[in-house]
């Protein structure tokens, strides 16, 4: 079994109109939100074995926030540069190359790419993944080369929202 964990980066600022995309921070409603989305994590139970983010500002912020809750070391975030321009292939390229010793995998990025995949696992399709969200899917695979050709379970769907 793999648990594969997609969630989207904290609410970021637009206040600052000469900063470039990829250094916007998040803002603290974004901060307050990921840390509603760790202490649920954390009641749940949820080890991760393996992190990767954007290199975005926002994206390694909110990493920061769910290792910290997690017990995640901080140094072993990954900062990937395809996820932040990435498409739903590269997607799955970065999550084929995975080592198969990983069981429980998190993926913090950006939208669409983010809620163009996980749609492609859910049974009823959503819109938009909110900010902080965090899905769940568990795979019943050995090896993440080929994860989507396995049964894949809905494990849970959480938001800000769902949790306030």
């Amino acid at each position: 079994m793999k648990t594969l964990y997609i969630v989207r980066h904290a609410k970021s600022s637009w206040d600052f109109p000469d900063l470039k995309d990829e250094e916007r921070p998040i803002i603290e409603k974004g901060i307050h939100n990921t840390n509603l989305m760790v202490k649920e994590l954390v009641r749940r139970e949820v080890m991760v074995d393996k992190m990767i983010c954007s290199k975005a500002r926002r994206t390694i912020e909110t990493a920061k926030i769910l290792a910290r809750g997690l017990n995640y070391p901080i140094e072993k975030i990954e900062s990937n540069k395809v996820l932040y321009t990435s498409d739903v292939d590269d997607l799955y390229e970065i999550i084929r190359e995975i080592e198969d010793d990983i069981y429980n995998l998190m993926i913090i990025g950006h939208n669409p790419t983010l809620t163009q995949f996980v749609n492609r696992f859910l049974t009823e399709e959503i819109e938009m993944l909110n900010t902080s969200a965090v899905l769940a899917f568990e795979f019943e695979t050995k090896n993440w080369f080929d994860f989507e050709k396995s049964t894949c379970e809905t494990k849970f769907m959480l938001s800000p929202k769902l949790l306030s």
